[in-house]
């Protein structure tokens, strides 16, 4: 099946990428993430902060020249980052092991828009350790933007991994149902119910129905002024795209990153 919708959001990546060129042009120039680098204790939203640079620039334009400077600086922090075990020192320690999933999520879809093959591994093994972070802080009337973001992402990764199994036991555990969330919480059991085979007409029109309304919202650049707050920007959409494609637009592993960037910023 394939679906495809024009809703306007095109223009507003453009014009983020536009007005933002001077700037991304002047950072990547710059070597800001290794200022300061012993006493930086968030590493890996350093390295995130440079793929996500790159998926905007994407999002807004066809310059891959600049995108892959950026990819290649995010897989060169994190490669740092593990030869350093910086993730284990004061001051990163208390976000560990939340801390590595995101360094390995970011890497596994950094190489892969580089050319490798995606390292679902990875992304199962991020997924195992955002929720052994989130367990090892359990506290269930807590409902901190960074915890949910890391049980988002765990689904994510589990789905995107082809773990359906895990994923539907996350889901089942997510804590935080109310808002935003219960609508992508039915957008993912949606996502799931088609992965475990064929559904009725009926039922598949109706899933894909919430889950391209609520990609429109996700992945729109204006959806965090306007208070979108439980998901992570860039890569939290980002990782829909994938899942629509893979599910929605049911290509399977038949992973085609500029159809998924088209996807995501059209």
């Amino acid at each position: 099946m394939f679906f495809s919708r024009k809703s306007g959001i095109k223009k507003h990546w453009t014009r983020l990428y536009k007005t933002s060129l001077t700037d991304l042009n002047a950072l990547i120039e710059e070597d800001h993430p290794w200022r300061d680098w012993a006493a930086n204790s968030f590493p890996d939203g350093t390295a995130q902060f440079e793929f996500n640079s790159a998926i905007r620039i994407l999002a807004g334009s066809d310059n891959w020249d600049l995108a892959r400077r950026y990819l290649a600086r995010s897989i060169e922090i994190i490669d740092r980052i593990f030869d350093e075990d910086k993730l284990t020192s004061p001051g990163c320690d208390l976000r560990y092991p939340a801390n590595s999933a995101t360094c390995r999520r970011t890497r596994a879809y950094a190489r892969s828009l580089l050319g490798d093959v995606l390292d679902t591994d990875a992304l199962l093994r991020a997924s195992r350790e955002f929720e052994t972070y989130l367990l090892k802080h359990d506290d269930p009337t807590d409902r901190n933007e960074q915890k949910n973001y890391g049980w988002i992402a765990g689904i994510h990764l589990s789905l995107i991994g082809n773990d359906l199994a895990r994923s539907v036991d996350l889901l089942d555990r997510w804590p935080a149902r109310t808002g935003d969330n219960k609508r992508h919480y039915s957008v993912l059991l949606g996502v799931m119910t088609l992965a475990s085979g064929p559904s009725a007409e009926h039922e598949a029109r109706e899933i894909i129905g919430r889950f391209e309304t609520f990609f429109d919202w996700a992945r729109d650049p204006r959806t965090k002024a306007r208070g979108g707050e439980h998901l992570e920007v860039t890569i939290g959409p980002f990782e829909l795209a994938l899942l629509r494609d893979k599910y929605i637009q049911q290509q399977g592993d038949d992973l085609d990153w500029k159809r998924v960037l088209a996807d995501y910023s059209r």
